[in-house]
């Protein structure tokens, strides 16, 4: 069994080579593993608009390696959810609204392609705890994401609350 850790930080304070494991298992699970229509540079790295320094990212590691992740924007930072969502979730928008200097967006939770099942339960743990912790510390409500089905059916299971906008 893996020896976890979990770190957080931004892009600027995370060493560099965990960062770039991450960018990297990014590319290799949107991109390669689930063909989604993104950029990945000539490192090998998916990288979006959204990774400025006002992003803060959650990385469960082995000392060196990725094994799992998720980045966190602050609402009022100018959330995903909002540009490219805000037409799916329309009755949400004013509770988002309201809430922004209180909430944060959940984005490009990765898993590393190397980080086997078993591991990848325990990796949640890590990473469900920093999010709390997290929460707690900032005095936040809570996150928003948007998630695939079989991700919603992996929370449930694993015991995350979470309140559910649309089917």
């Amino acid at each position: 069994r893996l020896v976890m850790k979990c770190t957080s930080g931004t892009s600027e304070t995370l060493a560099q080579p965990l960062y770039h494991s991450m960018l990297g298992d990014r590319a290799a699970q949107f991109v390669d593993r689930l063909g989604w229509d993104l950029c990945v540079n000539m490192a090998g790295h998916e990288q979006d608009e959204y990774d400025d320094t006002a992003s803060h990212y959650v990385v469960v590691h082995d000392g060196a390696r990725h094994l799992g992740s998720c980045r966190l924007r602050r609402v009022r930072s100018g959330p995903r959810l909002l540009k490219h969502f805000g037409v799916v979730f329309p009755s949400a928008l004013s509770f988002i609204e309201g809430q922004e200097s209180r909430l944060f967006e959940l984005t490009r939770f990765c898993r590393s392609p190397s980080t086997s099942p078993d591991d990848s339960r325990c990796m949640l743990g890590h990473l469900a705890e920093e999010l709390d912790s997290i929460q707690a510390d900032a005095r936040a409500v809570g996150y928003i994401a948007v998630v695939y089905a079989h991700v919603a059916r992996f929370l449930d299971r694993i015991g995350v609350r979470y309140l559910r906008l649309s089917q």
